[in-house]
């Protein structure tokens, strides 16, 4: 299942290219765009309604395919005052997402599978494809189109969120260290807004999903270059309160 977001706030986006983490130089590093290890990467800030809606579709996807319906939904959470990870059964929004505020944080990731072609497109504000190199900042808002996914590794189960296609609508100026320079001591410890900056890993799944369909060269966000009958649309047949 896929569903498209508008007007969001991209955090952190790794998409221009592949990246894994590197544990001798606690980074996240550029990768080649077969290297099985790596994978593109980015977390949204979406408002309340949208996370409601991502988090039933994403129950939809749990209840209805083989790999999942059935069975119970489980996630691994960090208690906050431990620190210490537990399993949690999905009841509610806070145990999908990360709420900061009156927004939530939602994270998605795709692997390279080890094809070349499981690169997110990016598509600038005129609707034309953005440059291979193209580099997403933290801030900017976009439009973007996840592919809801289930998994099952063993006898564990979830819900994937692979980001498909990103489209720019307000790109945000680039941020540098304030104290970064060749004169600071402690420059690589300061913290960064780009996709290059030293940060704690996000949690990987405890298992890998299954490997995804082949790309399609269709355009995600029905620009004019997509004939009108293969324009793709958002599912709204599913407004309720989560189902949980």
């Amino acid at each position: 299942m896929e569903l498209r977001l508008t007007n969001v706030e991209a955090l952190w986006p790794r998409i221009d290219r592949p990246y894994k983490y590197d544990q001798a130089s606690a980074r996240f590093q550029p990768a080649d765009k077969t290297d099985r290890d790596a994978s593109y990467e980015m977390t949204l800030i979406v408002t309340e309604e949208q996370a409601k809606e991502l988090a039933g579709k994403m129950r939809e996807v749990f209840n209805s395919s083989e790999k999942t319906k059935g069975k119970q939904w489980i996630v691994e959470k960090k208690d906050p005052e431990t620190g210490l990870k537990q399993q949690t059964v999905v009841k509610a929004l806070e145990d999908l997402f990360e709420k900061d505020e009156s927004c939530y944080r939602v994270k998605t990731s795709i692997k390279t599978y080890g094809d070349p072609m499981t690169k997110p497109r990016q598509f600038m504000q005129d609707g034309s494809p953005a440059a291979e190199d193209f580099q997403l900042t933290t801030g900017s808002i976009i439009h973007t189109m996840l592919r809801i996914d289930a998994w099952q590794y063993g006898d564990k189960v979830g819900i994937g969120l692979r980001p498909r296609g990103v489209m720019v609508v307000r790109l945000e100026d680039r941020k540098e260290p304030e104290n970064s320079g060749s004169g600071s001591m402690f420059g690589d410890l300061v913290q960064n807004d780009s996709p290059f900056a030293d940060m704690t890993p996000s949690a990987a799944p405890s298992a890998p999903p299954a490997a995804p369909k082949p790309a399609e060269a269709v355009n995600p966000f029905g620009l004019p270059d997509v004939p009108a009958d293969k324009q793709e649309k958002a599912s709204n047949d599913f407004d309720d309160e989560i189902p949980f």
